[in-house]
């Protein structure tokens, strides 16, 4: 097996690099770079998981159909999840007698979907290209 280069983004960053090591084993990386802000020009897949962005250059490591079905796929899952938050955030019933900590937890799982087809859409975007 190839070990692969990966690149976090994240406000995380001394998080990602206090167990850079055990994510590198974990994930059989050759490299993992950390950085706050995107500065990674070359194409990517990229996974969205909680804040943090990790991108996995392609270069030649993907089939480009196959990764545009599994972009489309999340992008669905995620409307799902939005569609069932704003759902349940304009029901009177839920916001009068849901415990405020699952209001908040609502409001958040609405904001990350639509951050994460955002992202994923500029992936599908940069992918076409």
């Amino acid at each position: 097996m190839k070990k692969i280069k990966a690149v976090f983004v994240t406000k995380k960053t001394d998080l990602i690099n206090k167990e850079a090591e055990i994510i590198k084993r974990l994930g059989y990386l050759e490299v993992l770079i950390v950085e706050k802000k995107k500065t990674q020009t070359e194409k990517v897949i990229s996974a969205y998981i909680d804040g943090i962005e990790i991108d996995f250059p392609t270069d030649g490591l993907i089939d480009k159909e196959k990764e545009l079905i599994r972009i489309e796929k999340e992008i669905q899952e995620n409307e799902k999840k939005i569609t069932e938050a704003e759902r349940n955030l304009a029901n009177k019933n839920f916001i009068e007698r849901a415990p405020k900590a699952i209001i908040d937890e609502t409001k958040e799982k609405l904001r990350s979907g639509k951050e994460a087809i955002d992202k994923l859409n500029e992936r599908k975007k940069a992918m076409l290209k």
